[in-house]
């Protein structure tokens, strides 16, 4: 919630309308589902890079380059964003070959 400063009661609020939105995005990290519901609903967010690499900057705090933390963050936004399965998908390969770009690493292989 820290990337909101004091808008972070307004994204918190969404778990009181749906309570699986106060899942963690990544383990061990402060971010929730609910921030991808708000970059979704709020804030124009429409990739999963532009919500873990740009705004949230999970990316960089997860060993993993935030790939766990987009699949989470896909359930989230594919209902919001009319994603079907294939789309999903899509946004996962894109996300992946964005982190691999950005960090030259394949998380696979760290």
């Amino acid at each position: 919630m820290r990337a909101y400063g004091s808008r972070w009661r307004r994204v918190w609020a969404l778990t009181r309308e749906d309570a699986a939105l106060s899942r963690p995005l990544a383990e061990g990290l402060p971010y929730r589902a609910a921030e991808a519901a708000w970059g979704v609903t709020h804030e124009l967010v429409h990739t999963l890079s532009d919500l873990l690499i740009r705004r949230l900057k999970v990316a960089f705090e997860t060993r993993d380059q935030g790939h766990a933390a987009a699949r989470v963050a896909a359930e989230v936004m594919a209902p919001r964003l009319g994603w079907d399965a294939a789309e999903t998908q899509r946004q996962l390969d894109v996300y992946a070959a964005d982190a691999l770009r950005l960090f030259g690493v394949d998380p696979a292989e760290a």
